[in-house]
């Protein structure tokens, strides 16, 4: 009898669960955000990343971390944009797990990180999509993660006309009752063109676009999204000052209660089909 309870046991997912459960990790001033699905699939969004010392968040915090919560392979790796805080930890990662799929913004394919990106997966035989292809409802075990953005929204092909910010690959997520929105780093301009396609950005829980930068999170983009949380993926102390101190007090002004990886860790969200509930490594 013990035997078999054990077997069980060796046999059952660690992250088996009925409810979707996201992790944004506490990578410094940067963004990766895993969600492990409710039949055990994950799916890692960024990764961070510093372009400045040698520090590697990717080696030394999103492996680790990824590890201790027993994830062994990742359904996709997301890459929102390649800037540095959200690509460069991606190649540890890539080190480190099987990859079955890449997604990518599309943004000038000439990137060096973004080739430097292309030549790893395609060294290692995992399947690449980028834009306009990915553009859409994409269902992983009953999750639907839709791609919003970018777009070819305007006249001229969108890398041509866009910073990488506002070429940020731009993700839905809902499962049950609720819904999640995380934009990447877009700002005022790209937010603009997202209204402009007429998609409902209206969401239970954000993270907060270019790490709550008053560049973004304009208010006609908050007032659309009408979040109950938002999230704001920083470093302590972080130079810039994120976030800053207008677009904290534009979320707070609609009731949005504010996490902070620099100040509560990392933050896990459950979603449930029909509750949602979130907590801080640091604060319930």
């Amino acid at each position: 009898m013990v035997t078999a309870v054990l077997l069980l046991i060796s046999v059952v997912p660690f992250f088996a669960h009925k409810d979707l459960v996201v992790s944004v990790l506490a990578v410094g001033q940067g963004d990766a955000t895993l969600f492990s699905t409710p039949q055990g699939k994950h799916i890692l969004l960024d990764a961070g990343g510093s372009a400045y010392g040698s520090f590697d968040p990717g080696a030394r915090i999103v492996v680790p971390t990824l590890k201790r919560k027993g994830v062994r392979e990742l359904e996709v790796l997301i890459i929102s944009h390649p800037d540095p805080d959200h690509i460069l930890g991606a190649f540890a990662v890539l080190d480190e797990f099987k990859v079955n799929q890449i997604w990518h913004s599309g943004f000038k394919e000439g990137h060096p990180q973004t080739k430097r990106l292309i030549s790893e997966a395609t060294r290692k035989g995992i399947v690449i999509k980028s834009m306009p292809a990915l553009l859409g409802r994409h269902v992983i075990d009953g999750v639907a993660f839709t791609v919003m953005a970018p777009n070819t929204m305007s006249k001229e092909p969108y890398f041509q006309t866009l910073s990488a910010n506002n070429n940020s690959l731009v993700l839905g997520i809902s499962y049950g009752k609720h819904s999640l929105l995380w934009p990447g780093d877009l700002e005022a301009v790209g937010e603009r063109m997202l209204l402009a396609s007429g998609i409902s950005l209206r969401a239970d829980v954000v993270k907060a676009p270019h790490h709550g930068s008053k560049t973004s999170s304009t208010i006609e983009f908050v007032e659309a999204i009408r979040p109950a949380h938002v999230i704001y993926s920083t470093g302590r102390d972080n130079r810039f000052k994120f976030p800053h101190h207008e677009v904290f007090t534009r979320y707070q002004s609609i009731g949005a209660q504010a996490w902070n990886t620099a100040l509560d860790g990392e933050i896990t969200i459950n979603v449930g089909e029909k509750e949602l509930s979130i907590k801080g490594f640091l604060r319930e």
